[in-house]
């Protein structure tokens, strides 16, 4: 998440299928999450080669030939992992398997968008000129003082995301 300051993130993987290795399912390298900060590659989601970034972020903290772990789990499991390990998977293999997945992101809730550059795909709610991340598309799911913002207990009542003023106006 490095579009992201702080480059901080939890995600949940939801598999909605049962994972192979195979099929293409996620990948870890463990410890990863020590090395410094590597850009994300504009071709994240469908790159040619998907361990060519880690290859290059492996290289630049001095490790050599890292091994991934393979995330093979049953269809309904929820898998957790820091977003600063690196973590990919490989093109689907098999003509019988789907490797169907939800993924869920959380970042802290004073995460403001970076001025680095990439993020193409959750730079498209980035409003103009503004690094905050709107709560339209980033919705605040806790706070450490106990508050919520109304967000998520209005849209859980009503179905609406906006206030009846804000409708108003």
């Amino acid at each position: 998440m490095d579009y992201l300051d702080p480059p901080r993130a939890v995600t949940c993987w939801f598999t909605l299928d049962h994972t192979h290795r195979d099929a293409g399912t996620l990948e870890y390298i463990p410890g990863s999450h020590k090395w410094p900060l590597a850009p994300i590659p504009e071709d994240f989601h469908a790159p040619d080669d998907h361990r060519g970034q880690m290859r290059y972020a492996a290289e630049a903290a001095g490790i050599s030939a890292p091994e991934p772990r393979f995330i093979e789990v049953p269809a309904g499991s929820c898998v957790i992992h820091a977003g600063e390990i690196w973590h990919g998977s490989a093109q689907n293999e098999t003509d019988d398997r789907m490797r169907r997945s939800i993924g869920v992101h959380m970042v802290p809730q004073h995460a403001t968008f970076s001025d680095r550059p990439g993020g193409y795909v959750y730079r498209r709610y980035q409003l103009t000129d503004d690094p905050q991340l709107n709560e339209s598309f980033f919705p605040v799911l806790w706070r450490r003082d106990g508050d919520p913002t109304g967000w998520i207990e209005r849209y859980c009542a009503t179905g609406q995301r906006r206030s009846p003023t804000q409708e108003a106006a």
